[in-house]
C-alpha cells in the first residue's frame, strides 16, 4: 500500500539478513521542507551506518 501526503518527505534504507535479503528498513520521515539536500547528506550516511551495524 502506497500513499502520497503533501508536504511529507522521508529516507529510508534496508537492512539486510545473512542471505542479502532485506529483513527490514530503517527510515526518517517530517515534513518536508526539513529535508533539504544539506539534511539529506548528513542523514543518509547516519542512517546507512546504523544499517550495517544491525546486520548479522
Amino acid at each position: 500500500m502506497t500513499k502520497r501526503r503533501p508536504g511529507i518527505g522521508a529516507l529510508a534504507v534496508p537492512v539486510l539478513n545473512a542471505r542479502g535479503d532485506i529483513a527490514l528498513t530503517l527510515s526518517v520521515f517530517g515534513m518536508g521542507r526539513s529535508f533539504s539536500d544539506a539534511r539529506i547528506a548528513a542523514t543518509l550516511p547516519k542512517l546507512r551506518d546504523m544499517a550495517a551495524r544491525l546486520m548479522p
